[in-house]
């Protein structure tokens, strides 16, 4: 699978996740529970300087580095936060450019 695949693949869950978190039907530690198998997925990519970035995959790894660091309480109450979110949700859903402010890298 190519990472262009990859990061199309895990967006569309990604964004699943989310959603389902906040409309609570799955519990945090699942949303975590995929965030760290997505990483793990990831390590499997050993030519990963051959593809270069595209749009989406900055978007990819931003929302996802973004999430790591927040906690149950903030992902779930901080409005700012989530009103944030679901812009970058949106703009990596529908494939649009992403805001210049966003610097996602490949771990």
């Amino acid at each position: 699978m190519s990472i262009r695949a990859f990061i199309a693949n895990k967006s569309k869950q990604l964004t699943y996740y989310v959603d389902a978190y906040w409309a609570h039907r799955i519990d945090y530690k699942e949303l975590e529970h995929f965030l760290w198998d997505t990483l793990e997925e990831w390590t499997l990519y050993k030519d990963r300087v051959s593809e270069v970035y595209t749009h989406k995959e900055r978007l990819f790894w931003h929302i996802l580095f973004h999430l790591q660091h927040l906690d149950a309480n903030t992902l779930s109450n901080d409005e700012e936060m989530k009103r944030e979110l679901v812009t970058l949700m949106h703009y990596l859903h529908n494939n649009q450019l992403c805001p210049v402010e966003v610097i996602g890298i490949r771990p």
